[in-house]
């Protein structure tokens, strides 16, 4: 290690905390793998296998990716089976003092990817905490890339544990014990610290996370303790792995048993409840002919209705009511749904919050989504109907966020923010003054050169920029006799030489040095966006999901319109009658 080159002690610091998971290592604009890790990735990617001096008599194996594309490698990488452990750069390379800071800021899972390209957009990726106890088991489940969150409780049955996983889908599964879930569990499960699902460990995080004094406050009573413990862990594996606050997790949802009708994996797929036995598609399901939805998060509550039928028969009847009454206002249906045609997935937009990745671009989408509501709340409240009603109570237009991007952010923003030109023209008096000197500075420099030309009459001089040498003045070599004394060489090329001058040099200076401050401006004031977003997520996700049940609701009432559909009565005298019955997939 003594004889390695800083950098790469560096990076076996980092690679010994996570010797099972592969690097990426932060180099100005590419991740670098280094040693087993670049074989591996060079092989599963088909990159190619470099090398780089570490100190060492041979070179590192090294393999890089750019850190723009990073999010489609690491999918694979995780498709492959693989953890990935995401290094940054903590402090700005050109403003760093000696070797960069570096530091794990996310590790990826199976379980918390958030790319919903290779997700899907109408899918869930769930990550499954089990708790075993003799009799019974807590299960816990969250989607981090919508901050969905469940726990339960249910009795110790391989066939309810089956049934339970199989309307979950998770993409990853924790336990204390992953021998006892061999054989059941849909995926390989994980053993996680047995200490992690302990009661106390349990109420600390959740209650810390939540903000509460007790579990009781989150639904989780003395029955409820393998859920909880269950959660817990799951919070704890979270913490471990993502390294942020979570903040888009704001509430956790209890599943009753009772509540929903457990199907077992051979069910699901005899019914072709989302897919088809053969093809595996979505057409040809039942889903398939329900799904009319609009939005991706529509898509994603309408899938889980399906996969979690009803029970109680109140909100059976509370659902059907609501889609019935759609039935009878088609106008209503019509402009409703060409309102939600313009809503973005808020769910997973806002999970960015929490990882500090919210673009301009985001917050466009979030504003053009808020503009929805007061369409949307005029037509709901001309539908008499409880339960939209109850919908329409979710939705909240947040007028002073919906202006504040308005105002703020320029419509035409590029995805990243160092580009500049995040922040519309007319919020900031002074980064429009900044900006304006910027654009006057640009016609300073021409004029300079022009004046130069003049003067020298050097006809081809040029004044150009690069990272290295910032401005300077270019003359090709047949040039040479009528360069003037002031001209300082900075660079040597084989048909040209650079200079510098002093009026050059102070033009430039006060140039870069207001750019800096109009990009350092710039940022403060994007950052003060993403922070407002932050302090509304709790009203924002309730618009999200008064959103996605409205588009699942209207999904159901076209379905139903166009297919000639009875609502259904519903008794409780055990009897199932059916008149003139038809199989909704088969006469498809």
């Amino acid at each position: 290690m003594a004889n390695l080159s800083p950098m790469m002690q560096q990076y076996f610091a980092v690679k010994e905390k996570y010797p099972d998971t592969l690097v990426f290592f932060r180099v100005g604009d590419f991740y670098e793998m280094f040693f087993d890790d670049a074989v591996t990735a060079s092989r599963e990617l088909e990159l190619t296998l470099t090398g780089k001096e570490c100190g060492l008599e041979e070179r590192a194996p090294m393999a890089g990716v750019p850190h723009h594309a990073v999010d489609s490698y690491v999918s694979r990488l995780i498709g492959k089976g693989y953890r990935v452990a995401i290094c940054e750069q903590m402090e700005d390379p050109a403003l760093a003092k000696g070797l960069v800071q570096r530091d794990v800021v996310r590790i990826v899972t199976p379980g918390t990817l958030t790319d919903a390209s290779v997700i899907g957009e109408r899918n869930n990726n769930f990550l499954c905490s089990v708790f075993i106890s003799p009799r019974l088991l807590g299960l816990a489940w969250c989607d981090v890339s919508t901050g969905e969150f469940y726990a339960q409780t249910m009795k110790n049955s391989e066939n309810d544990l089956k049934s339970a996983m199989g309307a979950i889908h998770p993409g990853e599964i924790i336990t204390q014990d992953a021998g006892a879930l061999q054989g059941i569990a849909p995926v390989p499960p994980l053993r996680y610290s047995p200490a992690a699902f302990g009661m106390a460990k349990a109420k600390e995080l959740l209650c810390a996370h939540f903000s509460v004094g007790s579990l009781t406050a989150l639904g989780l009573d003395s029955k409820m303790n393998p859920a909880a413990q269950a959660a817990g862990a799951l919070m704890g594996y979270l913490n471990e792995t993502q390294k942020n606050a979570l903040n888009h997790i704001t509430r956790l949802r209890i599943v009753e048993k009772d509540d929903t009708m457990p199907l077992d994996d051979a069910t699901r797929r005899s019914l072709e409840l989302t897919e088809t036995i053969r093809g595996k598609t979505v057409r040809g399901s039942l889903l398939g002919v329900l799904d009319n939805t609009v939005t991706a998060m529509g898509g994603r509550q309408l899938r889980s209705w399906v996969e979690r039928p009803l029970l109680v028969a109140d909100r059976i009847r509370s659902r059907l009511a609501a889609v019935a009454a759609l039935v009878r206002s088609p106008i209503a249906c019509a402009a409703l749904t060409e309102s939600l045609k313009n809503v973005y997935d808020m769910e997973r937009l806002l999970s960015k919050v929490s990882y500090h990745s919210l673009n301009a671009r985001d917050c466009l989408s979030l504003g053009r989504s808020l503009k929805q509501a007061p369409d949307i709340l005029a037509m709901l409240s001309t539908l008499e109907d409880g339960a939209l009603r109850d919908t329409a109570a979710l939705i909240d237009p947040c007028p002073e966020l919906c202006v504040l991007i308005e105002n703020a952010v320029n419509p035409e923003a590029p995805l990243v923010i160092t580009e500049g030109n995040i922040i519309r023209e007319g919020y900031s008096a002074e980064l429009d003054e900044l900006r304006r000197f910027s654009t006057d500075g640009k016609q300073m420099l021409l004029d300079l050169e022009a004046r130069e030309r003049e003067r020298t009459g050097i006809k081809n001089l040029k004044i150009l920029f690069n990272r290295v040498f910032g401005y300077y003045i270019e003359v090709t070599k047949s040039n040479y006799a009528l360069v003037p004394d002031n001209y300082r060489r900075r660079q040597t090329l084989a048909n040209a030489e650079r200079f510098t001058t002093d009026e050059l040099q102070a033009l430039e200076s006060r140039l870069t040095g207001t750019q800096e401050k109009a990009m350092k401006l710039e940022s403060e004031l994007f950052d003060g966006i993403r922070q407002s977003v932050a302090d509304e997520i709790v009203r924002l996700q309730n618009t999200a999901e008064g959103y996605k049940t409205l588009d699942a609701l209207l999904s159901l009432a076209k379905a139903a319109s166009e297919n000639h559909y009875t609502c259904p009565e519903i008794t409780d005298d055990g009897i199932l009658e059916i008149t003139d019955g038809r199989h909704p997939v088969v006469e498809k």
